[in-house]
């Protein structure tokens, strides 16, 4: 005897499955079959995949629910029923159940005359209504409530019946939607793109859009129609229709490809004759805007201001000059594009502005890809945009020599036209890169003075941005908010600016472009400032002593040559060779580098050059170009009370002096007393003007030399003090939290002895303080720890008392849940992880690990071996699990949820080459839709989990019923070619 029982989680039609698909955002759910034989064991069988796949996968065009129904109820209309259902199953696939899915189903089988189905199709729609509140129409409500009842139905009455209602339907839908009559015609249009590889093909492509165009307009709103369009014309290089159809639609897709193919000289002037201005029209108002600027006085306002100007007078003479590319980025309107393409068309008109020579409104736009990116419908420009956040937003330094391939990807993703089309503007990156610096130092808190504690002064400077009005700054510091504060605005009588230059043989590709930024500097400084010029490569070279003769500083700027090796140290040690402390003048460092150097390498360093800077009133930044150490480059500028700032290529050098050289007119003490006067190391402040989000950060603390003299902390490392506990404490078994700002969040500690302890507290110490936390003991070997909501962002030393023993643990990271995540890859594998850091050939992902974007890790990742080789192995102890967006559909889903538990992989390699998978045993339980998987040998792919079934357990409280009821057993041995697969099938 043998019993077959199937669940189904989409609709009786469906006769393909996989565990889980997903393509995009879209989601199969599963068809599980359980077959039980005899009363000794049960089988689990995976059926399909079996994917009918109708021409809109094809096309590539994106319908919503209404337009998969009404294809469906046409195809049925017209006697197409085969193409009816691969609709329906189209729409299941992306919703799972839905009243839309479920009429949809339900129309077409009892209109085809299969009652069998339609009668399934009854029962969900009719439990679905009640549990959602829905009707059906009279015509409707009888046929359900006849099949459910089975009544005896005319057939072809019944048939002829739902025919009516369909013709009804498709004729509401078609007075709604002007486009729907021609929607077959453009998803066939569209479809053919996937096989075209010729000029004719596209050709035939263009020409059926085209007549389609001129039929019916409002047909190219579906999405990727007019992308469809798009292509078809450029790959047959018809650029006249391509001009003539962005102007006329005014499609922010067309537009910029348009825009961007005029950017290359791809499409010439001509084809725009009539459509746009001619250039030179506003000539004479560029010649007096130019007058204008030339003559203002340096003396009076500030060299951002000045800048300010001369960046307008440059964009209106470039507007005039090239009134096409005005007229197109007028027509391109990025804030009135869908939620889910405003990042690609901000990056476009981003692109169009830095032509223009708008460096403003293109870092502006930059910044509004960059807060669209999430909602952004493509997941490659998602991604990218994402990793550019966190150099341009975030505080990822040592990411900023990826920002310029970034913003370059970024850019080619957001266009419509083959990338081999695409030319990224260098004015596009280099507004990119100009806007991280902007937010990394555009507000520098200096030297925090705090020998009068708790009475604080902090010495700020601006890039441009006043913080004269109280009400538009707020500060924070050591985590409290400082509301009593007095600013004062300083004008220092006089400056001296150190220039020390890296002269080193790496720059021998730079050195033009290092003397050309240096001789802008000078030719711009002011009658109150004097100049030293130092050169270095492993010693110094030259020095010119400080000068306020402009023709003696550019005679010492003519020897710059490149050679030898990379030392900062002594170049700033020369600097302060020469130096004599005087409050009344600003004295400011400026130390530039392409090269890897190590001569700060040490906290000792650091510490003497921090205490250096501070007795001597000295600020120092740092100029970071090309490959360099961004994170080593920004230790040295925080222990000189600076900034950094980073330049790809030689031709940013120039914007980056004068960045620097723009902050020296803007200088502000802002006094206030300490509320929090407990913490004595690592106080954070922070000075933030609110209406541009400007903010800048200083860590200090109350006594530098106890805290050199205590020594550097070994991240991760244990101190006991003293060790008079049984219970002892080894590590962190989770020790990177990602939390929201209004949730909790958890880590654990690992160690013994835990169960027999009669108390334990644990506090954590950081920028704040946060004492008494939540401890309950998991096991003999692990607590879990919970942090409140509203903790501060950080790094925090956790510190365990157990019996009267102290226990202090480092490196306990609490990570912004919303954040932009960094991205990992290697081979066809993908992490996503709020932290990634390398050290050596082991790299370590925290906080949200996701790979694939299916795989959800509970903790850390550790990945070793080398990323260009061809083999990782991978490790990980808290585990992970798989999440089914939506659910299980259908009745089953009333018995389980949407998520599958995987024990930990403790170790497991990961092979580039996407042909070898390491198959190893799993030494816990996955489940699954009520289905547990023992101890299953696995593989971990790219696209999912393949697992190799040893032996299950059900939980499925109808099934379980019906099995108990049919003397069938519920263990059993699965052979080893039963395969189940977890995960991504794309």
């Amino acid at each position: 005897m043998s019993i077959l029982f199937v669940l189904i989680g989409l609709s009786p039609l469906l006769g393909f499955s996989v565990f889980n698909i997903v393509r995009k955002k879209r989601i199969l759910r599963p068809f599980i079959a359980i077959v039980a034989s005899g009363a000794v064991t049960a089988a689990v069988a995976v059926v399909g995949p079996m994917l009918v796949v109708p021409d809109t996968e094809k096309s590539g065009i994106t319908l919503s629910e209404d337009d998969m129904s009404y294809l469906a109820m046409t195809e049925a209309s017209a006697g197409e029923y085969d193409k009816a259902l691969s609709h329906i199953e189209k729409l299941n696939m992306e919703v799972g159940d839905s009243l839309n899915g479920l009429l949809a189903g339900f129309r077409v089988s009892t209109a085809q005359g299969d009652f069998y189905t339609a009668r399934n199709y009854a029962s969900m729609l009719n439990l679905f209504v009640k549990e959602n509140n829905k009707s059906l129409s009279k015509a409707e409500r009888e046929i359900v409530d006849a099949l459910i009842g089975d009544l005896d139905l005319d057939r072809e009455d019944t048939m002829k019946q739902m025919k009516d209602v369909l013709a009804d339907e498709i004729k509401s839908y078609e007075k709604k939607h002007k486009y729907a009559e021609n929607m077959g015609e453009a998803i066939e249009s569209a479809a053919l793109l996937a096989s075209a590889n010729q000029k004719d093909d596209y050709a035939q492509v263009a020409r059926k859009l085209r007549r389609l165009y001129k039929k019916n307009k409002s047909i190219f709103a579906l999405d990727n129609v007019s992308e469809a369009y798009i292509t078809a014309l450029v790959k047959c290089e018809e650029y006249d229709d391509l001009v003539n159809y962005a102007l006329d639609s005014n499609d922010a897709s067309a537009i910029a490809a348009v825009a961007n193919l005029y950017m290359t000289k791809k499409i010439d002037d001509d084809l725009f004759e009539g459509l746009v201005p001619e250039s030179g029209v506003y000539t004479a108002v560029v010649d007096r805007v130019s007058t204008i600027v030339d003559k203002l006085d340096s003396d009076k306002l500030s060299k951002a201001k000045i800048a300010e100007y001369e960046e307008k007078a440059n964009t209106i003479e470039q507007l005039d000059d090239n009134p096409i590319l005005a007229t197109l980025e007028k027509r391109l309107e990025p804030e009135k594009e869908a939620e889910e393409k405003k990042a690609a068309a901000y990056v476009q008109d981003a692109g169009i502005n830095s032509v223009l020579m708008n460096a403003t409104v293109a870092k502006r736009e930059i910044k509004e890809a960059l807060a669209a990116a999430q909602a952004a419908d493509d997941a490659n420009l998602r991604s990218l945009l994402s990793q550019a956040d966190q150099v341009i937003n975030g505080d990822a330094v040592g990411k900023v020599t990826d920002l310029d391939k970034n913003l370059r990807d970024a850019y080619t993703a957001s266009s419509v036209l083959p990338s081999d089309l695409v030319t990224v503007p260098d004015e596009f990156v280099s507004n990119g890169n100009t806007a991280a610096n902007e937010n990394r130092a555009m507000i520098n808190v200096g030297i925090v003075d705090c020998k009068d504690f708790p009475k604080i002064k902090a010495y700020v400077s601006t890039g441009g941005v006043d913080l004269t009005d109280k009400s538009k700054v707020s500060i924070t510091d050591a985590g409290a908010v400082i509301t009593d504060f007095q600013i004062e605005k300083v004008k220092y009588d006089s400056a001296r600016i150190y220039l020390i230059c890296d002269n080193s043989g790496s720059m021998s590709g730079s050195i033009d472009g290092l003397k050309q930024a240096v001789t802008k500097f000078v030719k711009t400084k002011t009658g109150s400032e004097k100049i030293d010029v130092i050169t270095f490569d492993s010693s110094v070279l030259e020095n010119s002593g400080l000068l306020s003769d402009e023709d003696k500083l550019l005679e010492a700027v003519e020897k710059f040559r490149a050679r030898g090796g990379t030392n900062i140290k002594c170049g700033v040690d020369a600097a302060f060779s020469d130096l004599k402390k005087d409050e009344d003048v600003l004295t400011v460092f400026i130390a530039m580098t392409d090269g890897q150097d190590s001569t700060y390498g040490s906290q000792e360093r650091l510490n003497e050059l921090r205490v250096k800077c501070m007795e001597n009133n000295v600020i120092l930044y740092t100029i970071g170009l090309g490959g360099v150490n961004g994170e080593y480059l920004q230790s040295i500028a925080d222990s000189g009370m600076g900034s950094f700032v980073y330049g790809s290529d030689a031709v940013q050098l120039e914007g980056l002096y004068q960045f620097i050289h723009n902050q020296l007119d803007e200088n502000y003490v802002i006094t206030y007393y300490a509320k929090n006067t407990t913490t004595k190391y690592n106080r954070l402040l922070e000075i933030r003007e609110t209406t541009t989000g400007y903010a800048g950060k200083r860590t200090y603390s109350l006594d530098y030399a106890s805290q050199g003299a205590s020594g550097a902390v070994v991240p991760g490392g244990v101190r006991i003090s003293p060790n008079n506990s049984g219970a002892k404490v080894t590590g962190y078994g989770i020790s990177s939290i990602a939390m929201g700002r209004y949730t909790a969040g958890e880590f654990t500690i690992v160690g013994s002895g835990f169960e027999t302890a009669k108390s334990i507290t644990v506090s954590l110490e950081g920028d704040t303080n946060v004492p008494n936390l939540k401890v309950s003991t998991v096991s003999d070997t692990e607590l879990r720890v919970i942090v409140p909501a509203k903790t501060a962002y950080g790094t925090y030393k956790s510190v365990i008392t157990i019996d009267g023993t102290t226990f202090e643990l480092d490196g306990l990271r609490i990570l912004d849940a919303y954040a932009a995540p960094t991205v990992f890859n290697f081979g066809e594998y993908t992490f996503e992880a709020l932290s990634v850091d390398t050290n050596g050939n082991t790299t370590t992902l925290s906080g949200n690990v996701v790979m694939n974007g299916y795989l959800h890790f509970n903790g850390d990742v550790t990945l070793k071996g080398n990323p260009d080789g061809n083999q990782l192995n991978l490790s990980e102890k808290a585990g992970s699990y798989i999440t089914y967006t939506g659910g299980i559909g259908g009745l089953i889903g009333q018995y389980f949820g949407n998520r599958a538990d995987i024990d930990a992989f403790t170790s497991v390699d990961l092979y580039k080459d996407s042909k070898t998978y390491d198959k190893f045993k799993l030494n816990g339980l996955a489940t699954y839709a009520g289905i547990g998987l023992k101890n299953p040998n696995m593989e971990l792919h790219g696209d999912g989990i393949v697992t190799y079934l040893v032996d299950y357990s059900l939980d499925i409280p109808p099934l379980a019923n019906l099995l108990d009821a049919a003397d069938v057993t519920f263990s059993g041995v699965l052979k080893n070619s039963q395969k189940v697969i977890l995960g991504d099938k794309d």
